[in-house]
């Protein structure tokens, strides 16, 4: 049975780890920016928040050590899990493509390091809102679960696939949401400055990510888009 989701992704910059060559300890201590809504997967339906999740970290080693002491908002990169109350074990990698429970692989690891780029944008332009950090969220869970490169866009459509979001209710999500959405969509393809998306992994608990405080920083100066361009 899928379980309830809550979920987080981890951005940070960061240079070249294995999965499992670096751990930190992170344990959920409340939620952030986000809404309420309900997933359907695999022919289930529940409900879940869509948005920041509140982590603090201790007793990192490797890439872990430069969350050490910090509270910080995660998001997720699975809905068959849920966070952790209490302190666990997670192996980070610099490489989010890496994880291997959901296996993501390069091109989904790609983009969401280029939906990523376009929070930390909307974050400097001061309009970052409950409403675009759970459209960050569930663009998220899109890439995750039905992304496919040869496809490409087209293929991200939160009412159809494998992962379907709807309002708690069963309604369709609002135009302005599905708007907001489409904008992370549409940004996949598009890099900024380079950084790398770090990802969380337990086996028993949910996948995260966050960003470093380095990343936080440039992207409240507007910074991080300096030099965007469309890849090839």
């Amino acid at each position: 049975m899928v379980r309830s989701a809550i979920a987080s992704v981890v951005v940070a910059i960061a240079s070249g780890s294995a999965l499992a060559a670096s751990t930190v300890e992170m344990h959920k201590i409340g939620t952030g920016l986000g809404k309420e809504i309900k997933i359907v997967y695999n022919g289930d339906a529940f409900d879940a928040f869509a948005g920041e999740i509140i982590h603090e970290f201790r007793n990192g080693v490797g890439l872990g050590e430069q969350f050490n002491g910090k509270t910080m908002a995660t998001y997720c990169v699975e809905v068959t899990q849920t966070v952790t109350e209490s302190y666990k074990v997670y192996e980070v990698t610099d490489d989010v493509g890496s994880i291997p429970e959901p296996a993501m692989g390069t091109a989904r690891g790609d983009a969401l390091n280029d939906m990523f780029a376009i929070l930390l944008e909307k974050r400097a332009e001061g309009v970052f809102s409950n409403d675009w950090a759970a459209a960050f969220q569930i663009a998220v869970w899109d890439v995750v679960y039905d992304y496919n490169e040869g496809v490409g866009r087209d293929s991200l459509d939160v009412e159809s696939g494998e992962m379907r979001v709807k309002k708690t209710n069963g309604d369709p999500l609002s135009n302005s949401l599905v708007n907001k959405i489409d904008v992370f969509f549409d940004a996949i393809g598009i890099t900024a400055t380079p950084f790398n998306v770090i990802g969380f992994y337990n086996a028993s608990s949910q996948d995260q990510m966050v960003p470093a405080p380095g990343t936080i920083a440039l992207g409240s100066l507007g910074l991080l888009l300096v030099g965007r361009r469309r890849k090839n």
